[in-house]
């Protein structure tokens, strides 16, 4: 798993620093594969992990309030542009790209990682792995 992670980082860095097509198909995707993983730890922090319910309320005030002052932050740390579009691309008359945002991809992945070393230690990386390949 921190193999796949890596390789992810690794391109997702370098697509940050050089600017990168805004892609409404590819957003959709990259979303929904950040908000699989962390459900699937939070998932497993509470079914497997025996953490009480009780705490749901303050994952949940932490996620809004992440989501939040990550969309405040955005609006300074993303800067996007538009270039004409070029024969092959008849859809549209210009293409968005977008560049920035690296230090809240940084702190999303310090928090992944913190949260999976989590897991391993307290769970245990064999029932971990069970868990994985149960579902």
């Amino acid at each position: 798993m921190f193999i796949i992670i890596a390789l992810i980082i690794i391109l997702r860095v370098r697509k940050v620093v050089q600017g990168t097509k805004v892609d409404i198909k590819k957003t959709i995707i990259f979303s929904a594969y950040f908000i699989a993983i962390a459900s699937f730890l939070v998932y497993n922090s509470f079914l497997v992990g025996d953490v009480p319910f009780v705490y749901i309320v303050p994952y949940f005030a932490i996620a809004v309030t992440a989501a939040y002052f990550s969309y405040i932050y955005s609006k300074s740390a993303l800067s996007f542009w538009e270039l004409p579009a070029t024969s092959n691309n008849r859809s549209s008359s210009t293409v968005t790209y977008a560049k920035g945002g690296l230090s809240i991809y940084i702190v999303y992945v310090v928090a992944l990682t913190i949260r999976i070393a989590i897991n391993f230690l307290f769970i245990g990386s064999n029932n971990y792995i069970l868990t994985i390949t149960n579902y």
